[in-house]
């Protein structure tokens, strides 16, 4: 525009649901899916915040909007994108995605990261991936878990695994490979648990005991155990779980 004021963004035909500090928006007309989302959302966060053993903390914004919009978000309030045809279907599947994507807006938060004062990432990739990964299938029964760590297993009877540097750094992975590197942070969060079955609410508590504390240190000061220690194990549980084509360790995943 020649005055060089900017356009105003067309919200006509964006409706808004608010319940509590949840707030949805979506197209006008579709009111009946929003409350259908909202239920959806109001099972899952409990669940969530006891996966992490924290309480809900902040907003959340869900858009329901096919394209999305300028989400005018504050430093409580996460927005989440989730597709309509995600709460069409209504499965294990799109409550575990979504689970997911709200177990990482509450870590960040409860784990203080907004207040690491550190210049680089506070976490490698590999770490919160490997703690949350397992929310994605958390909706499904045993046998199914058993069976999509199983698969996981089977990438690697053909895929070298990655190095520690390509999974501290993920976004230098191209789609394919990145689909072999969540195999990989999903297991080591599988061989975590083996040696530490708390290690999630522990390592948690030690990020926010300490803002000023990186992802690694935490680890180790929750279990024990440094890089080296750990690198050696994820080495040798994958070995062995590739091997048994999918059988999990002794002790059981």
């Amino acid at each position: 525009m020649g005055d060089g004021s900017r356009p105003s963004l067309r919200l006509d035909g964006v409706a808004s649901l608010q319940r509590g500090d949840l707030e949805l928006r979506f197209p006008r007309g579709q009111e009946t899916r929003a409350e259908a989302a909202a239920d959806l959302v109001d099972v899952l966060r409990p669940v969530v915040a006891r996966y992490l053993g924290v309480s809900w903390q902040g907003g959340v914004r869900l858009e329901l909007l096919e394209v999305a919009r300028a989400s005018g978000a504050n430093p409580v309030t996460g927005t989440l994108l989730h597709s309509l045809r995600g709460f069409d279907e209504r499965s294990p599947l799109s409550a575990g995605s979504l689970s997911y994507e709200l177990g990482r807006l509450l870590l960040y938060r409860a784990g203080r990261d907004g207040d690491y004062p550190g210049s680089g990432p506070r976490h490698p990739d590999w770490l919160p991936e490997a703690a949350l990964l397992p929310l994605r299938h958390v909706w499904v029964d045993r046998s199914a878990w058993l069976d999509a760590v199983a698969e996981q297993v089977a990438l690697f009877r053909w895929r070298k695994p990655f190095a520690e540097p390509l999974l501290r750094d993920m976004r230098r992975l191209n789609p394919r490979q990145r689909v072999v590197a969540s195999a990989q942070c999903l297991l080591r969060g599988q061989t975590l648990a083996r040696y530490h079955p708390d290690w999630i609410r522990t390592w948690r508590r030690r990020l926010a005991e300490d803002p000023g504390r990186d992802g690694e240190e935490a680890l180790e000061l929750a279990t024990g155990a440094g890089r080296a220690v750990w690198e050696e194990r994820f080495a040798a549980d994958l070995q062995q779980a590739t091997e048994t084509l999918g059988s999990p360790p002794p002790g059981g995943w």
